[in-house]
């Protein structure tokens, strides 16, 4: 039964338009406007039939789905997503979209797929030299293939990204040209069981027509393009999916040098005689290309040296083994760059706080001042807050902000019971400031419109006589009266250490609580009860 594909025709276009753009609207009362229907897609083109709830949602695993961050990169909006949907729906039905759950879990499957025959075919093509060899081998080995015939079919219903103009391409007679022209070749001859087409020839020249399937190994950068979507099932991180690749290239480099080596030993040895020794063989060839890959010592356990073979083998294998060191190299001193840049950059500021010290003639007790202050400001971590921030939006700035000092804020106890959208307002009001040991935050009997968080650090607090009360350490807030207040302090507070700050000026309060009058009001009076309670208790200073 073919599947149902009534469509609503837009307001003055007719419906039998040839163009994939397909827009479809629903009116809003009340506006000229109109916007995209929210409801299902596929209800439009599959309303009637038997099993009709099972065929959508067997088709939806063929549509695009916004779930998957490579969507996300081409199909930056939901509206996007949706024109896709019905895009792919009316003009390219029988088409498998790049960027659904089918394709994804298939490129996963191909990917083990893949690299399970790039890792066994120099295992099986010398094994089948072996008159010995198991059954199963071979099995596995055609089962593989088996998976490989199904994806070369898949691939020519799959449509592509088009990187030229960022579109993706569904068209079946575009995607059969692009297929052909692309991996079709190496798929199918590397796919072709040689060994039961030509079984007459594999007798004579079992080396040679078995190289087909090493043609595979072209595919190497699409079995780990694929091998990202596992990495994102199991959440694996970019640092370690990067380290596992390497590995996978180093453990396929070994092996296949390793078996050119030992086509090498079948023509130097008899058959069964080989195949005696063939661990002890074997392995030691495999030694043997670790050392020469690794620039140790070129060698090749019981070979000619002087043939054409063995001269071009050990050519390649050490040019291989100098890209290889060069590759090391650089990833050692990326790693040692990513880890010291930060440090580096520590002591580059340190040294211009060096020579800005001595061009201003500043004596040496300011000079470590400085020294401290830029250690107690970044603690060795550099960054360019500036720069990250002004990249936010907005309302991620507000959320960064409350996330940071939220704790700092409902410890307030002036502020308790306070609405969350109280709270995120005054958060995103709240501004950094760093003091020196012995700076005075608050002097007794002078007016104040300002209070303070500890972030970190300790501060101590004096009566008017200069009699110490206590110190105020991390988490720990005063001042607070002064938001809703014109009155004098009550007591003074001065950094007995480096100190990190939030103040809040009563400004910025006022503006933070104005939309919340009976609040504002209720904590006027609580305000007015403990600054009465303050001044009627000296002992009690500490608190303001």
């Amino acid at each position: 039964m073919s599947p149902q594909r009534t469509i609503r025709p837009t307001k003055g276009k007719s419906a039998d338009t040839t163009e994939p753009s397909v827009k479809v609207y629903r009116p809003i009362n009340g506006h000229h406007c109109s916007l995209p229907i929210a409801e299902n897609v596929l209800s439009m083109y599959l309303n009637d039939g038997v099993c009709v709830l099972m065929r959508r949602k067997f088709k939806q695993l063929f549509l695009i789905c916004d779930k998957f961050s490579k969507t996300k990169l081409v199909f930056r909006s939901s509206q996007r997503i949706g024109l896709e949907k019905h895009r792919h729906l009316r003009y390219f039905y029988w088409t498998i979209h790049p960027y659904s759950k089918f394709r994804f879990y298939w490129e996963i499957t191909m990917a083990i797929t893949y690299l399970s025959i790039m890792i066994y075919t120099p295992l099986f093509g010398v094994n089948t030299q072996n008159p010995l060899t198991e059954k199963w081998s071979g099995s596995y080995y055609q089962l593989m293939n088996i998976t490989c015939v199904f994806d070369i079919i898949i691939n020519f219903f799959t449509g592509y990204l088009d990187k030229s103009n960022e579109t993706v391409v569904l068209n079946l007679k575009q995607i059969f040209r692009h297929y052909i022209l692309g991996y079709f070749l190496t798929d199918l001859l590397s796919t072709l069981p040689t060994d039961l087409m030509f079984p007459h020839i594999v007798g004579a020249l079992p080396w040679y027509i078995t190289l087909n399937r090493y043609l595979r190994i072209i595919r190497l950068p699409t079995a780990l393009d694929y091998l990202e979507n596992l990495f994102l099932v199991i959440r694996l991180g970019n640092q370690k999916s990067i380290m596992l690749v390497r590995i996978i290239i180093l453990i396929l480099l070994v092996e296949y040098v390793t078996y050119f080596t030992f086509v090498d030993k079948i023509w130097l040895f008899d058959g069964l005689e080989l195949w005696d020794r063939i661990n002890t063989v074997y392995m030691k060839l495999m030694y043997c290309t670790i050392r020469t890959l690794f620039l140790i010592q070129p060698h090749h356990h019981g070979s000619d040296p002087s043939s054409y073979f063995i001269l071009i083998h050990q050519f390649v294998v050490l040019n291989c083994g100098n890209l290889f060191q060069a590759f090391l190299l650089a990833r050692t001193m990326r790693i040692y760059n990513r880890t010291s840049m930060v440090l580096r950059k520590h002591e580059h500021l340190a040294r211009q706080v060096k020579e800005y010290a001595k061009f201003k003639e500043l004596p040496e007790s300011m000079n470590r001042v400085l020294l401290q202050y830029v250690d107690f400001k970044f603690g060795r971590r550099i960054y360019n807050e500036n720069l990250i921030i002004s990249t936010l939006t907005p309302h991620m700035k507000d959320e960064l902000f409350y996330i940071y000092s939220q704790d700092l804020v409902e410890n307030v106890e002036l502020f308790k019971d306070m609405p969350t959208s109280a709270i995120k307002r005054i958060a995103c009001r709240l501004k950094q400031e760093i003091l020196l040991p012995n700076d005075v935050i608050i002097q007794a009997g002078h007016e104040g419109s300002t209070m303070y968080f500890i972030i970190a650090g300790t501060v101590a607090v004096y009566t008017h006589n200069g009699k110490e009360v206590c110190h105020l350490t991390d988490g720990a807030n005063f001042g607070e009266i002064a938001l809703l207040m014109n009155e004098t302090r009550t007591a003074s507070i001065v950094a007995a250490d480096f100190c990190e700050l939030f103040k809040l000026n009563r400004k910025d309060f006022q503006e933070a609580i104005e939309p919340f009058p009976e609040l504002k009001a209720r904590m006027v009076q609580i305000a007015k009860e403990r600054y009465t309670t303050i001044l009627a208790f000296p002992s009690n200073e500490a608190n303001d």
